[in-house]
């Protein structure tokens, strides 16, 4: 699909600004659309899907560099499920963008995307949802320990926490939040592979009845040794 012009852009936004429009008019009045009406509604439509498809390079664009970062912070969605969600962003962009602010298109359409595809990282990329202000810190922690060069070697808490502007406490709640999650079943990696996560940890019922037992053991010991007959005179 070719790329749209400014000429071409400013006359779709304006189709859809206009079918927007009349069904703010349509919604208030209560009414269904004539024909004549109906026609201006098709046509933002197309409009609408004519701005998705002319810019889904940019979809894609901005998707692919999102990809290490859902990766670092151990999202489940891969490089198509990103390019859907930055889509539904676009074509969010394209009903709300006002051609009569000067402003270009993909400048206004970019924060849309991005803000989808983020949103869609922070709830459906994990097995727990993180939330959205979390998700964010982290992938600003994870950015900064990245940028680091071999020579310099692995940046401290406190150096990243001065990067990024928060404590120290808060960089280290972000890492452990985006943490994945281990499942009980798994093997472990220190044994021969037939023990489990759910083997090394202790359950404090486990012993409940041992301990039980010991303790009517010792009560019935200095029952008998208070008995009367065992005392001595």
């Amino acid at each position: 699909m070719p790329l749209l012009t400014a000429d071409e852009e400013v006359c779709l936004g304006r189709r859809v600004q206009e079918a927007k429009a009349l069904r703010a008019v349509l919604k208030e009045e209560g009414r269904e659309p004539t024909r004549a009406e109906q026609r201006i509604l098709r046509s933002g439509l197309r409009a609408r899907n004519r701005f998705v498809e002319g810019n889904i390079r940019l979809v894609f664009s901005i998707a692919r560099r999102w990809c290490p970062q859902s990766q670092m912070v151990g999202t489940r969605l891969q490089m198509m499920d990103l390019v859907q969600e930055g889509a539904i962003g676009l074509a969010r962009a394209a009903e709300l963008w006002d051609p009569s602010r000067g402003y270009k298109f993909s400048t206004y359409s970019t924060w849309w995307i991005r803000s989808h595809i983020g949103r869609a990282v922070a709830a459906k990329g994990r097995v727990i949802k993180v939330p959205d202000n979390v998700a964010t810190l982290a992938r600003k922690v994870l950015r900064s320990a990245a940028s680091v060069t071999g020579e310099h070697g692995a940046r401290t808490l406190a150096q990243m926490a001065e990067e990024v502007g928060v404590t120290e406490q808060a960089v280290r709640a972000a890492l452990i939040a985006i943490e994945p999650p281990m499942a009980l079943d798994a093997p472990c990696a220190a044994t021969d592979g037939g023990t489990t996560v759910l083997d090394l940890i202790v359950d404090p019922a486990a012993n409940r009845g041992t301990r039980d037992a010991e303790c009517s053991e010792r009560a019935h010991v200095l029952a008998t040794m208070l008995e009367p007959s065992t005392l001595r005179m």
